[in-house]
Order: C-alpha cells, then sequence, then structure tokens
C-alpha cells in the first residue's frame, strides 16, 4: 500500500480486529488495539488509540479514514484522526488479501507436517495443515469447567488430536468433516506416549477448502399404473451421478 498524506481519506475494509492492549507511560496505564485493513492494492495494520472506538469497528465492514498517520508499514488512528462507515459493496478487495491482512494481526508459526509435529518437544509452537476427520462435541473439564472441543486433522504424513480451549471453540463452528484447514499457532502437548495439539490465545482456523459432497440426480423415467394405494406404487427410475 503507497504512502499517503495524513489527510487524504483512506477508503478500507476491516479484516480483522484485535482485543484491547496494554502499554504504560510515565502517568499511567493505557490501552489501544490493532485492525488490520485492504484495499484493491493491498493491506496495512493499523494501531487504534481511542478505544471507544473498539465496538464502533466490525469485522468485515467497509470504513473510511481521515486524519490518519502513515509510516511505512504501520498506520495510526489518533486522537485526531476520524472514520465513517460506507457502502460495502463499493469497494472491491481480492479475496487473496483476506488472508495477509488477518495474518497482519496474528503472526502465523510455520507450517510443520504431522509426522513432523510428533517428534517436536512439549509446548512446542506451529501451524498445521489438513482435513478434518473427526470433530468431537463440546465437552467441559471437571478441575476448570473450561468447555473443551477437540477434532482431528489429517495430513499425508499421520494424524493428530487439536484440542480447543474455552473461547478458541469458536473458530471451529464454520468447519465441517472433509472441510480442508489450516490452523495456526498450536502447541503441542505430551500425553504420555501421545502428541496432542493444543489452542492458544492466537490459534485461528483458516478454511482453505470445503468439503465436496457428491451430487445425485434421480431421473424418473416411468411410472407404473396401480390401483394399489398410492403408497405401494411403484416406480422405476435410474440413478445418474
Amino acid at each position: 500500500m503507497a504512502s499517503i498524506s495524513p489527510r487524504k481519506p483512506l477508503w478500507e475494509k476491516l479484516w480483522k480486529k484485535s482485543d484491547l492492549h496494554t502499554y504504560e507511560t510515565k502517568e499511567k496505564q493505557k490501552k489501544f488495539f490493532y485492525l488490520a485493513i485492504a484495499d484493491d492494492s493491498g493491506c496495512i495494520k493499523v494501531m487504534v488509540y481511542r478505544t471507544e472506538k473498539h465496538s464502533f469497528f466490525k469485522e468485515g465492514e467497509c470504513y473510511n479514514f481521515r486524519n490518519v498517520i502513515v509510516k511505512e508499514n504501520m498506520m495510526k488512528y489518533t486522537m485526531n484522526s476520524s472514520t465513517s462507515k460506507f457502502c460495502k459493496d463499493k469497494l472491491d478487495v481480492p479475496k487473496d488479501l483476506e488472508q495477509k491482512a488477518r495474518m497482519l494481526i496474528y503472526r502465523e508459526d510455520p507450517v510443520v507436517s504431522i509426522k513432523e509435529i510428533k517428534r517436536l518437544d512439549q509446548k512446542k509452537r506451529v501451524s498445521a495443515e489438513g482435513t478434518v476427520t473427526e470433530i468431537r462435541r463440546i465437552d467441559s473439564e471437571k478441575q476448570t469447567k473450561i468447555n473443551v472441543q477437540e477434532f482431528k486433522l489429517e495430513d499425508s504424513t499421520g494424524s493428530i488430536y487439536i484440542t480447543l480451549l474455552g473461547k478458541d471453540i469458536q473458530h471451529l463452528k464454520d468447519v465441517s468433516v472433509g472441510d480442508t484447514v489450516k490452523v495456526t499457532n498450536v502447541k503441542t502437548n505430551h500425553y504420555y506416549d501421545t502428541v496432542l495439539l493444543n489452542s492458544t490465545d492466537s490459534t485461528r482456523i483458516i478454511k482453505l477448502q470445503s468439503a465436496t459432497f457428491q451430487n445425485v440426480q434421480i431421473e424418473i423415467i416411468g411410472i407404473k399404473k396401480n390401483r394399489e394405494p398410492a403408497d405401494k406404487a411403484g416406480c422405476c427410475y435410474r440413478q445418474a451421478v
């Protein structure tokens, strides 16, 4: 994204918003949060110092930004900045920029094959890609009472169970068995002789390809006239796949 004059309005689509973060000053603690925005030319990370705007910004919506400071790969939204929503249909953002924008907020650990993951030490952070072959029901840990959900990921080298903890369960809500996904920023967990993966605060599940279903078309080629009740009437059909 090109460097732009601070007073020139920017028309951007918001792809990702972070939680609130805290930093220290001489006087007191202050809070800020990040946005990942994109237009048709690229994406950029925004540091927002006005915490009252956290609820205003919604992922997937489009905004114009005024009086922001743009330096290299970072935009700063200060007390002098302003913004407003506009119709998302007016901004056409290439799909390949969506994932890049999302990764601006959360650093992505390298993708490692499942075979290699099982050789790693305890609490090593990685990302993994594969096909979801099983999704277990949501359960609750007896001691902590935190909701947990497990699913099984398989690639060409093996398979492994991944445990999502607490609010991380929401990342699985749009995922089905058969989907190909990338699971970012998980850490290894050794349980006796078994290696598992646990979610972290920055874990995300990115759907790379939806499960493919076989479409079946039924063509009726004849109906036999019958005096029997309707539920006993026979028909001939040919199944085409």
